[in-house]
């Protein structure tokens, strides 16, 4: 079941979630470009008030400054009715040169937001998202149970090239990839209204302003007591309108400064949700911290590489699967044979009893399926052959922590092996891998004690 929770998304979205994880990789590497070219002022070097000073003295009517999470400065402004933008040095105030966003950067992110689809696409994003939060929690079970136990987990892997391609990349990006899915899935909700993301509406200032003459920038106290590093917005006040305030937003939260006399009209905090939004963005885009932006752009580049991987493996798998004749339902079956297979080599095991109970006479009264941790799911067979998977076993034939059921004693089958531990340690999987080498089927005559048996 876990095997399959695992190959099915794999499958049916594995375009989506590439597609996904490239553009993904490519806006986190981007964001550390910007991050290296940006120079970032230490805490207390530079206010908002001296910043918003220096900026206006080269534009009559600036709009608003914004310093974006990488810590570049970008100044919005009006000349000759004529809209404009430049990047500003944080330190100096001075213009670094105009701000073109990039056409490439805007699509790509456009792509791994939507699609280009709108909200149709979104909801693919998301989907994509959650399918991605399935692969990484059953891939992590999967490795962990193929290793012998969560304590053996950075063991090496055995196998093909490609199960082991599989294993050791998906060790290595499987925090970063649960990291975006779960923040994905959970800004994917907060983009449906599902979970709140604590924004607040544009309101007015609560306290009139007082109308006066404007001072400069630089003057204004509540300004002054900003660091730059705070800043998210700086809405200048429009035009020739002395009861239009500034509006400050900063990671507290949003305020109003009157213009005139330089005091704090009113504050509005950051409510909880909001911060816990802006914490899932953070650890989502990487933006600000590039070490885990790095962290996330390495791990979005392995997926197509085990997209690959696990479609080999899936179709090597389906592909040596044997393909059993007269098998019946299990709810009619006489004989039901449980099998439990890695690599699906004990499958030749299974298919030789098989063959063994067809040539013994009982035609068309047998089951041979995927082993069930619960044999209650087969209390119909009248006899049920040991499953098909080698453990290290008391002289009474089974491991002791697992008793034989009455439903593998009946109809005189006595099994020599047995359902494996919850916790395989590599011992048993030694002696397992021993048991399938050494394995092998032998038909007695019928009415003895142990007419068809399956021993290492």
């Amino acid at each position: 079941m876990l095997r399959r929770l695992h190959s099915l998304p794999g499958i049916f979205a594995a375009l989506l979630i590439a597609a996904l994880a490239l553009t993904g990789a490519f806006l986190g590497f981007d964001s550390i470009v910007d991050r290296s070219a940006t120079i970032v002022p230490a805490t207390g070097q530079v206010s908002v008030a001296s910043l918003a000073e220096a900026v206006q003295s080269r534009h009559a009517e600036v709009e608003r400054i914004v310093r974006t999470a990488s810590g570049s400065v970008i100044a919005y402004y009006f000349e000759a009715d004529m809209p404009g933008a430049e990047l500003v040095d944080p330190l100096t105030g001075q213009a670094i040169g105009p701000h073109e966003p990039s056409n490439l950067t805007r699509t790509i992110t456009n792509l791994h937001r939507s699609f280009l689809l709108g909200d149709a696409g979104r909801a693919a994003a998301g989907l994509g998202a959650a399918a991605m939060l399935v692969l990484c929690v059953s891939g992590a079970m999967l490795l962990a149970a193929r290793l012998g136990g969560w304590a053996a987990i950075l063991l090496p892997s055995r196998g093909t090239f490609a199960q082991r391609l599989h294993c050791e990349l998906g060790r290595f990006a499987v925090i970063g990839l649960t990291l975006s899915a779960l923040t994905g899935c959970w800004m994917s909700l907060a983009t449906f209204g599902v979970l709140p993301d604590g924004a607040a509406a544009e309101v007015a200032a609560l306290v009139a302003p007082s109308g006066g003459t404007r001072l400069p920038p630089g003057q204004l106290a509540a300004l002054q007591g900003v660091d730059l590093s705070a800043l998210r917005e700086l809405t200048f006040p429009y035009g020739g309108d002395l009861a239009d305030p500034y509006t400050l937003s900063t990671t507290q939260g949003i305020a109003h400064v009157d213009a005139a006399t330089g005091q704090l009209l009113d504050f509005t905090p950051n409510g909880l949700a909001r911060q816990v939004h802006e914490t899932i963005v953070m650890l989502h885009t990487g933006r600000g911290v590039w070490p885990l932006a790095l962290l996330l752009g390495l791990a979005a580049l392995t997926v197509p590489v085990l997209a690959g991987a696990g479609g080999v493996i899936w179709w090597r798998r389906r592909a040596a699967a044997p393909k059993f004749r007269q098998n019946v339902g299990a709810q009619t079956a006489e004989t039901i044979m449980l099998v439990g297979s890695e690599g699906n080599s004990t499958w030749g095991f299974a298919a030789t009893l098989h063959a063994a109970l067809t040539r013994a006479g009982h035609s068309g009264r047998r089951r041979t399926g995927w082993r069930s941790r619960n044999c209650r799911n087969y209390r119909t067979g009248s006899r049920t052959p040991p499953q098909c998977h080698g453990v290290p076993r008391n002289r009474a034939g089974s491991h002791p922590a697992h008793p034989t059921p009455a439903c593998a004693r009946s109809g005189g089958f006595e099994p020599r092996l047995w359902l494996q531990p919850p916790r395989r340690t590599r011992l048993h999987h030694r002696a397992a891998a021993r048991s399938r080498d050494a394995g092998r089927v032998r038909a007695a005559a019928p009415g003895t004690s142990s007419a068809y048996s399956l021993s290492a």
